[in-house]
């Protein structure tokens, strides 16, 4: 019996930690994979994380943010300024 409520308070846990995360919008998913594939190289490397590099990660998650909440130019904008640092091209989609 114990055992039983004990799993069932770690569930409702779980259940109330993933209500706070909103559903990104497609056009969001496609934007964050492009950046991660522009961060990728870099994060690979086996030196020790640059500081153009943690502004970089920091501005994905800026972006990941203003995506959850709705603000999509806001979001798009920081997209776009990681795949610049790390000389991807733009998307035809990011500028819609």
């Amino acid at each position: 019996m114990v055992v039983a409520a004990i799993f069932g308070a770690v569930l409702c846990g779980f259940w109330i930690a993933q209500a706070h995360h909103r559903v990104v919008s497609g056009i969001c998913l496609e934007w964050d994979v492009n950046a991660k594939r522009a961060l990728a190289p870099a994060a690979r490397t086996p030196k020790l994380m640059d500081q153009q590099l943690l502004d970089a990660l920091a501005t994905l998650r800026r972006a990941r943010h203003n995506c959850a909440a709705g603000r999509l130019d806001l979001a798009r904008r920081d997209y776009e300024a990681v795949r610049t640092a790390y000389g991807l091209p733009m998307s035809a989609v990011a500028h819609d």
